[in-house]
Parts: structure tokens; sequence; C-alpha cells
């Protein structure tokens, strides 16, 4: 899982509109920050759907954890563990 954690650690840091001083920590919320908007997020979801060759439920980007690397990460991991 680590290597999704850093994929989406690494998506961010690039594309992302991060404060200064921020650690990208598990809890770290990209949402709620503004690091990723409503547009960034949509390409951002169709990045990981097809680096990790899943479908992402609705039920899954709405949930509260989805905003989180760390939540995320384990979105991805059992989407993955689940084909």
């Amino acid at each position: 899982m680590d290597d999704i954690r850093d994929f989406i650690k690494g998506y961010i840091e690039k594309n992302g509109k991060l404060p200064q001083g921020v650690t990208l920590a598990d809890d770290f919320d990209y949402s709620r920050t503004g690091a990723i908007d409503s547009v960034g997020m949509f390409k951002f979801i169709v990045t990981l759907e097809r680096k990790y060759d899943v479908e992402i439920p609705d039920e899954n980007i709405t949930s509260p954890g989805f905003t989180t690397i760390g939540g995320l990460s384990a979105v991805i991991q059992n989407l993955i563990a689940d084909r």
C-alpha cells in the first residue's frame, strides 16, 4: 500500500495547490484544504482509475475518508484486492 500512498502524495505535490509548509501525512485532507479542487478531483480520480485499473464507485467518492491520503490509499487497495 506504500506505493499507492506514495503515488497519491506525488500526484498532490505535483498537481495540487498546497499551503506553504504542509506535510502530506495520511490524515491530510486534500479536498478540505483546497489542495485539489473539484475539477482537479475529477482528473485525480481518472488518473487513479487508469493507473490501478479500478473503477471507484460513487459511494467511495462521497465517503468521509476518501479525501485523506490514508483513506484514499485504503479505498484503492480494497478495490485492487476485490478484483
